[in-house]
């Protein structure tokens, strides 16, 4: 509801399968009433419901594109890998932020491991790591909470953050192919961080 009059939006759930809730439509009441009647699942299907979003936004006609993910596990059912995602992100031009709400037990296990964790004698991606990793290399940015308060605390920072950022276009060199480019931004006499996307392109 923070978002500005004519964007369009989609709603896609995931547990252990994927569902085009809502396909893109400017309804915005649509989407309010399938997030109401989502009802609760088994499993995480991770990798395979950011890869749908990306390909449904790729379908909207407004050129400024974001994915909100929100999950509360490990990947546990998805089809694709976690190399296909990163690829897939790579070559969207779509700007992801990440909210990863764990249980208790669950985030203190993602908190205190590195990029793999063992869990019910399976290998599986640190969701923490993959959620901040695609937000990081998409411009976006990822948040954690552990609490109700925080959780409606990160929305509303997202909100600020798309309200407050600036867009540069740019013309790729003829001599640039179709690998993935590093993209750096620099400010002179700026001292804070600046945050992009890490680059672009990819596409084979």
């Amino acid at each position: 509801h923070a978002v500005h009059d004519g964007s369009e939006y989609f709603y896609v759930t995931f547990d252990d399968e994927v569902r085009i809730v809502r396909p893109v439509s400017s309804d915005l009441s649509g989407i309010d009433f399938a997030i109401d009647e989502t009802p609760l699942g088994r499993g995480t299907s991770l990798f395979d419901a950011v890869i749908q979003g990306i390909d449904l936004s790729r379908k909207t006609t407004r050129y400024r594109q974001v994915l909100i993910v929100i999950s509360d596990g490990a990947d546990t059912h998805s089809k694709e890998k976690l190399a296909t995602l990163m690829k897939a992100a790579h070559e969207s031009e779509v700007q992801i932020y990440a909210i990863g709400y764990f249980n208790p037990e669950e985030d203190q296990l993602f908190r205190t491991n590195g990029a793999e964790i063992k869990m019910t004698s399976r290998m599986v991606h640190n969701p923490r790591v993959v959620l901040t990793e695609l937000s990081e290399q998409s411009g976006g940015k990822a948040f954690f909470p552990r609490t109700d308060a925080a959780m409606t605390a990160a929305v509303q920072a997202i909100v600020n953050d798309l309200r407050s950022q600036y867009t540069i276009e740019f013309y790729r060199q003829p001599t640039d192919n179709d690998t993935y480019q590093e993209l750096r931004v620099l400010i002179p006499g700026h001292r804070g961080p600046i945050r992009t996307r890490s680059g672009f392109g990819g596409r084979q």
